[in-house]
């Protein structure tokens, strides 16, 4: 099993002629690549306090990564917020 690379990203922001502002993150070239050869066209994001993606392959992969968190105490409290971040 290979270790997961951990890259920083900027949130670039962009208001819309609406006044509403779009954040949005651009995926590694190497991963958006594989995706494209897998023909995956949308990631599931997790989300709370921390944030992950996850190629999107059906219904099973929301269960999956539910069921992989719930079995994980220590990575899900990545998404929880600290007691200082008071969140």
């Amino acid at each position: 099993m290979s270790v997961p690379r951990i890259i920083e990203r900027s949130i670039m922001v962009s208001k819309k002629p609406t006044g509403l502002k779009q954040y949005v993150i651009t995926l590694p070239k190497e991963y958006a690549a594989e995706l494209e050869r897998k023909n995956i066209r949308s990631l599931l994001i997790v989300f709370n306090y921390g944030l992950a993606a996850f190629p999107n392959a059906g219904d099973k992969t929301e269960e999956a990564i539910l069921t992989f968190l719930s079995r994980h105490q220590k990575l899900r409290e990545i998404f929880m917020p600290t007691r200082e971040e008071g969140r």
